[in-house]
């Protein structure tokens, strides 16, 4: 494999070798790419290779650069279920990604996309974090976490959210959460995995 993070995976599990059976990459459901290694060198990227995994079910992306040829190959990945994007950019219209027919979880790290290529989506999970929200996000999620994006726009509380997970500092600085009437988390701002308070639960 040309790709550097996926032949890392590969050699851990295998061991080195020229080239891999179909029956050792159908093993593989998760894979995570990222464009630099540890010292901030440029690794090699093939996206193709990713076509190589027919049972690719979570796929995280972490600071790349998403034009046509990378998002052509991302539509392919049909039995993908979570995509984690990690300081990624998209240079090209990306809709079709985010419609993938088993695609339920998306965490999005300084990351943006128009709201417009999730609206009306049915997700388990949405993770937001350095993202604004500064636009209509309309969307049926079991598990919103904004504790760490900036909110420019609360219409999204008019949507279908079956747990809302939010920081201390926003909720007491927002009226709008105060008033909200479904499910609320307030976690705290120094410990994230530390509950304040849970309203409506």
């Amino acid at each position: 494999m040309k790709t550097d993070s996926i032949q890392s995976l590969l050699n851990a599990m295998y061991g080195p070798q020229e080239s891999y059976t179909d029956e050792q990459l159908q093993v593989v459901d998760t894979l995570n790419i990222n464009r630099f290694d540890v010292i901030g060198d440029i690794t090699n990227i093939v996206p193709d290779e990713l076509l190589k995994f027919p049972n690719l079910k979570n796929l995280s992306l972490q600071q790349c650069v998403l034009a046509d040829d990378f998002i052509a190959v991302l539509v392919q990945l049909k039995k993908l279920e979570t995509l984690n994007l990690y300081q990624c950019e998209f240079m090209d219209d990306a809709k079709e990604v985010f419609q993938l027919p088993l695609l339920k979880n998306i965490l999005l790290e300084g990351t943006k996309i128009p709201f417009e290529y999730i609206k009306g989506s049915i997700l388990n999970s949405l993770v937001l974090v350095d993202v604004p929200i500064d636009e209509d996000l309309s969307i049926n999620v079991d598990f919103l976490d904004i504790r760490n994006a900036t909110i420019n726009n609360w219409n999204f509380l008019n949507s279908t959210i079956g747990l809302l997970i939010v920081s201390n500092t926003q909720y007491h600085e927002s009226q709008e959460l105060q008033n909200y009437s479904g499910a609320v988390r307030v976690m705290d701002d120094n410990s994230p995995t530390r509950v304040v308070k849970e309203v409506n639960c």
